[in-house]
C-alpha cells in the first residue's frame, strides 16, 4: 500500500476519534495493522487501547482501582 493511501485512512481514524468513535476507529486500525507492518499504525493502536481501558474507570468509586494490596 502507498503512503499517500495509509495517510488517507489515518486521517479518516483520526476524524474517527475526534468524534468519539473509538469502536470503529480500533476495528479500522486493526484492519490496517493487518494490511500494513507501520509503526506509527502500531503506536496508534496501542494508545487507543490505553483510551478505552482508563475511559470506563470510575476514579471516585474506589481508590485502589489497581488492587494493590498494600493501599488496603
Amino acid at each position: 500500500m502507498k503512503r499517500k493511501e495509509i495517510d488517507g485512512k489515518l486521517g479518516h481514524i483520526s476524524q474517527l476519534i475526534g468524534e468519539q468513535r473509538f469502536g470503529e476507529a480500533l476495528n479500522a486500525l486493526n484492519e490496517l495493522e493487518k494490511d500494513e507492518e507501520c509503526t506509527e499504525v502500531k503506536i496508534l493502536r496501542i494508545q487507543l487501547e490505553n483510551i478505552l481501558r482508563y475511559q470506563n474507570l470510575d476514579i471516585y468509586a474506589n481508590t485502589n482501582l489497581f488492587m494493590d494490596p498494600w493501599l488496603e
